[in-house]
């Protein structure tokens, strides 16, 4: 029956990328679902979608919803956007920038190596085009 082969191919499919995966990816979709179905329960009570569920918000709290719901739907958004970028179960995730590092200092870094690369290329290039220029001038008058 229909019934048996669903089942066969979801323990299939749970061999096949292990059970723990298996698990999370129900989990995820079903936490998945139940944002999206708020997106598109906040854009049936706007009477226009907006693609992005953050602008569905802000226009949802502009418009002086209940701010029960609006925390509700902010709370599926997070949920709904961890599913979509947490990694899988037993993979690492990239380690984030160390915290000690700021940009300034970076772009600072930054302009000083690509300065001082610049004036040594551009010392060696002159004094690369100088010798062949005179080389060139020896060759023609001798």
């Amino acid at each position: 029956s229909a019934r048996n082969l669903a089942r066969r191919l979801r323990r299939q499919h749970r061999e096949r990328i292990g059970h723990s995966r298996a698990s999370a990816l129900c989990n995820r979709t079903l936490f998945f679902r139940r944002a999206l179905s708020m997106h598109w329960e906040l854009a049936d009570d706007l009477g226009v979608f907006l693609p992005q569920f953050r602008d569905q918000l802000q226009a949802t709290r502009i418009l002086h919803a209940a701010p029960e719901k609006v925390r509700h739907a902010a709370e599926l958004r997070d949920m709904g956007n961890w599913c979509k970028h947490a990694p899988p179960p037993a993979a690492t995730a990239m380690p984030a920038m160390p915290a000690g590092i700021s940009a300034p200092s970076l772009e600072d870094f930054r302009a000083k190596l690509y300065s001082a690369q610049d004036t040594v290329s551009n010392h060696t290039a002159t004094r690369q085009f100088t010798t062949d220029a005179a080389a060139a001038s020896a060759g023609c008058c001798a």
